[in-house]
């Protein structure tokens, strides 16, 4: 009876086949459900980094304006110009100094670049506001006057920026001719 006793209490300390397998499925879920969160996290927070750098960004042309820095020879104000349309690309933009006075909008190969801001990876401009997908938004010293589209009198423009490959993901940015620059 002793022996019988020990052999049946030996086997009653181990788990059981079905017991570990259902602890592998459970643990299992818990990570793929940590894993799809996490990388929504990081999509959604791409976003929104790259939606408080063009904010900034426009700001910062905006104050360029303001006190009439120049980087090595004159400028006549200050802009963010985006081409997102065929040809264009969608995931920077730049910011530049207007070279020749009047013009309130970038020409290319007579504007100066100060930089061009890539966005974040996996994050895109889906739209902009102008009908021909190119976008520029010009700060002219020293008030400064806010030309949208070489235009004083265009009440607003729009910048949607989006995941690459997530449409449902969204943040609006929108400057109005008066400059006030605003995110959601």
């Amino acid at each position: 009876m002793y022996i019988e006793k020990s052999a049946q209490h030996k086997r009653q300390k181990g788990f059981t086949l079905i017991e570990l397998i259902t602890v592998v499925v459970i643990i299992t879920t818990l990570f793929v459900i940590v894993l799809a969160n996490y990388r929504s996290g990081q999509l959604k927070q791409a976003i929104v980094q790259a939606e408080k750098k063009l904010i900034s960004d426009l700001r910062r042309a905006q104050n360029m304006a303001i006190s009439g820095t120049s980087v090595n020879n004159q400028y006549y104000g200050y802009g963010i110009y985006m081409d997102i349309g065929s040809g264009g690309n969608n995931k920077s933009y730049i910011i530049y100094g207007e070279k020749e006075q009047g013009s309130q909008s970038y020409n290319q190969g007579v504007d100066v670049i100060i930089e061009t801001i890539a966005l974040p990876e996996k994050t895109i401009i889906q739209e902009v506001s102008s009908a021909n997908q190119k976008l520029g938004i010009f700060f002219e010293p020293p008030d400064p006057k806010t030309y949208i589209d070489s235009s004083p009198q265009s009440n607003q423009a729009t910048i949607i920026l989006r995941g690459e490959n997530d449409a449902s993901l969204t943040k609006t940015i929108t400057v109005n001719n008066a400059g006030l620059i605003q995110g959601n």
